[in-house]
């Protein structure tokens, strides 16, 4: 941990230097987020050393870790080309306005760190942990049993979602898949079964990973022929869809799998599986813009292109940070209540009831079902593009949109307790001891990546939909198990 706060601090002491040097004022400010992050490590370090069950894990790999890299590295990137100037920038900030950007997102970390270091979480956690049998582990025949039945289901409601979105087959669809995508996710029964499409595909890569995450555990070589096939259609079904963020999940809990299982990790391997990964969202991007575009579209884009100039090295550098753009929603907020909207247009919650109830069908609630927070964004700085795209404006953007500044500490602050709630469930004596916490702390690693890009009542309904979801599949894997323990019937048990 001391290691990982000294690089944060050289980081922060670089891209400080850089931005005096090039008078670059705000890539200086921004670089503060280096230094604060130096800072929460190095307390928590030291509050550490108090404990008796210390850790040997990375805190990278940790939730605590994963949500330093969205702040770190994803949201730094966000706002990159608004502090460059690039040319590939849809919607350029006022440097005054970055500038006020970037410092709430500095006093929100302050108080994400502050929220995080008070002991409610620990306490929660703790309470948590009571519920949970000791020395519990699964068998890898039941695994590939139950991810066999996951795997049909998804299928399955992988080409109900196809028809009901009109189309007659995954090929038609793939060939329109940003209209597909539009279709399946935001149009009634067709949200439902797309939403439990991605359900039922995820228990068995979350399996997978927590599974092969213990290094005593290993599937058999008949085994490992499910999982290439899994892998291989689950990959075929999001290319469909266009959606690139479940290969860049996959390789990150790969990482992640990987350390837990040898305890060190291939930094030559994770630098080629960035570029790999960022080829393909590059590449996807690139494929659904053409499909999406007719021919008179595709040539204006690319006489857009010709006019600035652009090479093809920063056509795909700038695919890649369009897709990280969460904290740059968050400028444009900041922008558009700092000169067209005042505090009257603020939402004061009333996003927030549409967020938490967003699963809950219209017909089962007795009164009129309120938008979700991202449809008033929407609403107000992309009107034209309403019920068609759907912008992430991360949760600083949230907490502003609902409160203002005060609105953005105060969600980072309780983001911070509940970091800390996984970071204390997920204690290595806990993992080693129960399967059962390898499992869900695989299984929340991408709800916790949405919760930074969507908000924390926006992300709160998946990161709740995925407990459900867990927690059936754990009851599910937890008979097979037993009864293949009472029978002795797989000699694989561990």
């Amino acid at each position: 941990m001391k290691r990982i706060a000294q690089i944060y601090l050289a980081i922060f002491v670089v891209l400080f230097l850089l931005g005096l040097l090039f008078e670059v004022e705000n890539l200086s400010l921004l670089s503060c987020v280096y230094l604060l992050t130096a800072l929460g490590l190095w307390w928590l370090n030291y509050t550490e050393q108090f404990r008796n069950d210390k850790e040997t894990l990375s805190i990278l790999i940790k939730p605590l870790g994963a949500v330093l890299l969205m702040f770190t590295i994803y949201d730094v990137l966000s706002l990159l080309p608004a502090i460059f100037e690039m040319k590939t920038l849809e919607h350029p900030l006022p440097k005054e306005i970055l500038t006020r950007t970037i410092w709430l997102f500095l006093a929100g970390i302050v108080c994400f760190w502050i929220g995080f270091f008070l002991n409610l979480g620990r306490a929660v956690a703790n309470s948590i942990a009571l519920n949970f049998e000791q020395q519990f582990s699964f068998n890898s025949t039941a695994i590939v049993q139950l991810s066999k039945g996951y795997l049909a289901v998804g299928v399955v409601l992988y080409v109900l979602a196809v028809w009901t979105a009109g189309y007659a087959t995954p090929i038609q669809a793939a060939l329109d898949m940003s209209e597909f995508r539009r279709k399946a996710f935001s149009l009634g029964a067709t949200t439902a079964i797309a939403t439990f499409m991605t359900f039922a595909l995820m228990i068995p890569k979350t399996l997978f990973f927590a599974f092969l995450a213990n290094a005593k555990h290993q599937f058999e070589q008949s085994q490992w022929r499910f999982w290439i096939l899994f892998f291989v259609i689950e990959s075929a079904i999001w290319i469909s869809f266009g959606i690139r963020g479940n290969f860049v999940l996959t390789g990150f809990l790969g990482i992640v799998m990987w350390y837990h299982r040898y305890r060190k990790v291939p930094v030559l391997t994770i630098v080629l599986l960035g570029l790999l990964l960022g080829g393909i969202v590059a590449l996807l991007g690139e494929v659904r813009d053409v499909l999406a575009l007719s021919a008179s579209e595709r040539a204006a884009l690319e006489r857009i292109r010709q006019q600035l100039d652009l090479s093809w090295y920063e056509i795909a550098f700038g695919t890649v940070l369009k897709r990280l753009d969460a904290l740059h929603r968050f400028g444009e907020i900041v922008e558009g209540f700092s000169t067209i909207y005042s505090e009257n247009d603020l939402l004061y919650g009333k996003g927030t009831l549409g967020d938490l109830i967003a699963y809950i069908p219209r017909q089962l609630l007795p009164f009129e079902k309120p938008y979700q927070t991202t449809y008033y964004f929407m609403e107000m700085f992309y009107p034209k593009l309403l019920a068609i795209f759907s912008f992430e404006m991360s949760i600083f953007g949230e907490g502003y949109m609902h409160f203002g500044a005060l609105g953005t500490f105060l969600t980072l602050f309780i983001f911070g307790i509940f970091i800390r709630t996984l970071n204390e469930l997920f204690r290595e004596t806990r993992l080693m001891q129960n399967s059962k916490f390898y499992f869900w702390y695989f299984l929340f690693f991408f709800p916790t990546f949405l919760l930074v890009n969507q908000g924390l009542t926006g992300g709160l309904p998946n990161f709740a939909l995925t407990a459900v979801w867990g927690a059936i599949a754990l009851g599910l894997l937890a008979r097979r198990t037993r009864m293949q323990f009472t029978l002795n019937s797989s000699p694989n048990s561990i």
